[in-house]
């Protein structure tokens, strides 16, 4: 993880090869939680991290975030914003059982069974 405004490693890790991309970036998230205020920091990533998990680990760090998306991500979501037409392109993501089981961690799925939702801006 790093800052590219100061060109500095905010975090790094030298794992196992079968670790993949979304546990590398919770570890980052977690490692630099204690060390910079995550509150003034958006983090941006790319196609590859579009998971509900890490959305919501960032939320509950209460940093922000921005995700380039594929066009067919929230396909179903994008169809009802342009029915409806409003300024305020926001939309709900349900989180159920089926997204929660497929989480990393405890804490996360507590997390995520107790919030019940989030929202998206889009």
């Amino acid at each position: 993880m790093v800052d590219t405004n100061k060109d500095y490693i905010l975090s790094s890790n030298i794992t196992y090869k079968d670790m993949n991309d979304l546990e590398h970036t919770l570890f980052h998230l977690n490692d630099v939680k204690d060390k910079i205020n995550l509150n003034n920091m958006i983090t941006i990533y790319d196609r590859g991290y579009n998971s509900t998990e890490l959305v919501l680990k960032t939320i509950q760090l209460e940093s922000y975030f921005v995700i380039m998306g594929k066009k067919t991500t929230f396909k179903k979501q994008q169809e009802k914003m342009k029915k409806n037409n409003k300024d305020d392109q926001t939309f709900k993501l349900s989180l159920n059982n089926s997204k929660i089981k497929k989480f990393h961690t405890t804490e996360l799925k507590k997390y995520a069974i107790k919030e019940k939702s989030m929202k998206y801006a889009y």
